[in-house]
């Protein structure tokens, strides 16, 4: 899936400074990789879980429930109405990711739209081709591109964000980079964060000690 990079194409400095600042998970043990099938029509309850390790699985139809449990897994996904994943170094591709729960360690999701995403632990990454309605950033060293940002709440400490219009974005985290083509709105509270707005205004409020914002 094609990243929006062409929505902060004027914002290579920032941009080269936010990947600098992610650490993602290691690689994936060499083993052999089995693939699988799974309807979610026929799930249980409407719950599909998947915990078998180093597993490629396709995934059929409509997903209520998607709960990841394993580690090194491959996702191929049309709709998750919710996704849950504990596992670590697990990627889900979707065209439409409803609502995500993040949790492990080096965890990536990759859709054309997303509603919303919460993200804690360490060093994920999330990509939306389309509209991201609201992030809430409590992990660390994560990554979240969107070509078009709702809300951002961002806790965690040294976390990039690349995105292109964007409503509001709150920051209470540390060493924390972001890189808008807009943003409207932005509140900071933390330390040591930096802040780049490529046109339009911001209205901005700060505190908070060494945070590079836009004027």
């Amino acid at each position: 899936m094609p990243l929006p990079a062409r929505a902060v194409a004027g914002l290579a400095v920032a941009a080269l400074t936010a990947t600098a600042l992610v650490t993602v998970g290691g690689d994936v043990p060499a083993q052999a990789r089995a693939r699988l099938t799974k309807s979610c029509v026929s799930s249980t309850g409407g719950v599909v879980v998947l915990d078998r390790d180093a597993t490629d699985y396709r995934l059929t139809g409509d997903c209520k429930t998607l709960r990841v449990t394993g580690d090194d897994i491959t996702v191929d996904a049309w709709f998750v109405d919710t996704l849950e994943i504990v596992g670590d170094r697990n990627t889900v591709v979707g065209s439409i990711l409803y609502e995500s729960d993040v949790r492990g360690r080096g965890n990536t999701i990759r859709a054309g739209s997303m509603r919303t995403v919460l993200l804690r632990g360490r060093g994920h990454s999330v990509e939306s081709a389309g509209l991201l309605e609201k992030v809430r950033l409590r992990a660390n060293r994560s990554l979240v591109i969107a070509d078009r940002l709702s809300t951002l709440r961002a806790r965690g400490n040294r976390n990039a964000v690349l995105a292109g219009p964007t409503t509001t974005a709150k920051v209470v985290g540390n060493r924390n980079a972001l890189a808008h083509e807009q943003l409207d709105e932005l509140r900071v509270k933390g330390k040591r964060n930096t802040v780049t707005v490529a046109k339009g205004h911001t209205q901005v409020r700060a505190s908070g000690r060494r945070n590079k914002l836009p004027r």
